[in-house]
């Protein structure tokens, strides 16, 4: 079934209503979709119940993405989960934040011209992964196949390959599975699936 229209997932309006919607994506019913005009949602992606997309300046998930329940990408910038990237539960991607050394009053229920909000983008490469309540800062990319730890705050970007705790902004050590492997996998996946 291309889209799994009703049920638990969400009508075929709100697919139609995304920037671009690719086959085989499920958008569970309790998923929030803030200006879905700029989302743009690759093949065979999931997104949970309980999750917050804000379309901001624009907003990309590759193929095969998984945002789970309680995560959610808000602040207004500009969001890229390249192909196979994840979120776990309760992830928090945040490309816009309140200046609060008193450039403005801070709070969305102010004003435009009371404001001062610094939006970025925080991108996500292949097959970055991070665990449950990863907190990500605007203007951070995480490099392929990085993995972050549960709990980690992420305010600078991370090198590709691996896996961070960010208790102390240091690389724990070097993914076991080498990149080559992982690519090959991936490769042999697109090859049977065709994305």
């Amino acid at each position: 079934m291309s889209h799994p229209y009703g049920g638990r997932f969400h009508e075929k309006a709100v697919y139609e209503s995304l920037q671009a919607c690719g086959h085989d994506t499920k958008l569970h019913r309790l998923a929030r979709l803030i200006q879905p005009e700029r989302i743009r949602i690759g093949r065979g992606c999931i997104v949970d119940d309980f999750t917050v997309l804000f379309g901001g300046q624009g907003l990309t998930l590759g193929d095969r993405v998984h945002v789970s329940s309680f995560s959610s990408i808000v602040g207004g910038g500009r969001a890229t989960l390249d192909s196979f990237a994840g979120l776990s539960a309760g992830c928090r991607l945040i490309t816009g934040s309140e200046q609060y050394q008193g450039e403005g009053l801070t709070n969305p229920c102010i004003p435009d011209e009371f404001r001062a909000v610094e939006r970025g983008t925080v991108i996500l490469r292949k097959h970055a992964l991070l665990f449950t309540n990863v907190i990500v800062f605007p203007d951070v990319t995480i490099g392929e196949g990085a993995v972050v730890a549960a709990g980690s705050i992420v305010a600078h970007d991370l090198d590709p390959w691996g896996i961070y705790r960010m208790k102390s902004d240091r690389l724990v050590r070097v993914r076991d599975r080498p990149r080559e492997t992982i690519l090959a996998m991936e490769a042999a996946c697109v090859e049977k699936y065709g994305y």
